[in-house]
């Protein structure tokens, strides 16, 4: 193998690794909502570690059919961070699937989810203040905690058990589990997930105690279906684009280390011939001669003998014509008319003869002008 050829091989696969490390880093963190591998003020990194350092199984899930298929659990919770990333019909099977497990959390779903999904009647009130639970709270982990504000009360429904709020309303409820699904558990705020409000107020005990009554927690987040509410929502870039940008990216990065001439220092190469500069002229002659271009033929020798006396006297190269004619008359003694003649391009076809007189009266010229 060339050296060239190592140099491009071990560049192509140094720019492989840098991709296949951008990547992994890329799989280990984003900027997903809510996402216990997102370390962002919007992510849920700090409560994942948490858990992970107690005890808790954190598994991030982000396939649907995945999560459907993880075996259920007297000791598995399953939390859905992003409820509208799924449709009502997905979350029903989720919750099927995993009917056997301690229980299911929601995190501030919408009310039409939830009466979509498992039939149950509720509606979203207004923005909750901070709120304390007292000793009337039925959650036990949730008792002498406070939520905080910017959460979401909804009406509680028949049969649910609530916290932070009122007979009526409430922030948290949960509901026994049911034919088709385990304990339900509804969490009207996410900052008790969010990695820049877990300091504030009781939040981080209340995410902890929420998702951490099991040994495992299969956490879904960032994943897609194209029948929830935020797949259905106008967007001005179709999902597809990114990953295209990346490849188209990737693939011209390889196409440069591919096509690329200059890959080393230049080396030189010994010619196979040497062709010698009076070989290449009657070469040339011969070709204008099978050709029969005469008018060719007789411009080339013109412009050869113009260059030549132009060297000769020290013109200029940018010289005009009528200056280099009375120069070369000057020096020659011939007429100005007669070297203009001898000098001056004419695109008339003449025959052989002709051509070769004129050959003869140009190298004359030339002669003249070095006496």
């Amino acid at each position: 193998m060339t050296r060239r050829r190592l140099f491009a091989a071990v560049a192509v696969l140094a720019l492989v690794l840098v991709v296949a490390g951008v990547m992994s880093m890329l799989n280990r963190s984003n900027e997903i909502p809510l996402d216990p591998q997102n370390p962002g003020k919007g992510g849920s990194e700090a409560v994942a570690s948490v858990l992970g350092a107690n005890g808790v199984d954190v598994h991030r899930v982000t396939d649907v059919d995945e999560l459907q298929d993880r075996p259920p659990g007297k000791g598995t919770t399953v939390l859905v961070s992003d409820p509208t990333s799924v449709s009502a019909d997905r979350l029903r099977e989720i919750a099927s699937a995993h009917r056997d497990s301690a229980r299911l959390i929601l995190i501030a779903p919408h009310p039409h989810l939830l009466k979509d999904a498992f039939e149950i009647t509720t509606e979203a009130g207004g923005t909750s203040t901070a709120t304390a639970a007292g000793q009337e709270c039925s959650l036990a982990w949730a008792r002498s905690l406070t939520m905080s504000a910017d959460s979401v009360s909804y009406a509680v429904p028949a049969g649910a058990t609530s916290c932070f709020g009122d007979d009526s309303e409430g922030v948290v409820f949960e509901l026994p589990a049911a034919d088709r699904r385990p304990a339900l558990l509804v969490i009207g705020s996410t900052d008790i997930l969010t990695n820049s409000t877990m300091k504030t107020g009781d939040n981080a005990a209340l995410g902890l105690r929420a998702l951490g009554q099991t040994g495992e927690l299969l956490w879904y987040s960032g994943g897609f279906d194209p029948k929830s509410s935020s797949a259905q929502q106008e967007t001005v870039f179709p999902r597809w684009v990114m990953p295209a940008l990346w490849l188209t990216s990737a693939c011209v990065l390889l196409l440069m280390f591919w096509r690329g001439r200059r890959l080393g220092r230049l080396v030189t190469e010994p010619l196979p011939v040497i062709v010698h500069a009076n070989e290449t002229t009657a070469a040339r002659g011969q070709l204008y001669r099978k050709a029969r271009d005469t008018s060719r033929t007789a411009a080339v020798l013109r412009s050869a003998t113009r260059d030549r006396v132009r060297r000769y006297l020290g013109l200029p190269p940018g010289i005009d014509d009528e200056h280099l004619v009375h120069q070369v008359a000057l020096h020659s003694g011939r007429e100005p008319h007669e070297v203009g003649v001898l000098l001056a391009d004419d695109p008339r076809t003449i025959d052989e003869s002709t051509l070769s007189k004129l050959a003869d009266e140009l190298s004359a010229l030339e002669r003249q002008v070095r006496r």
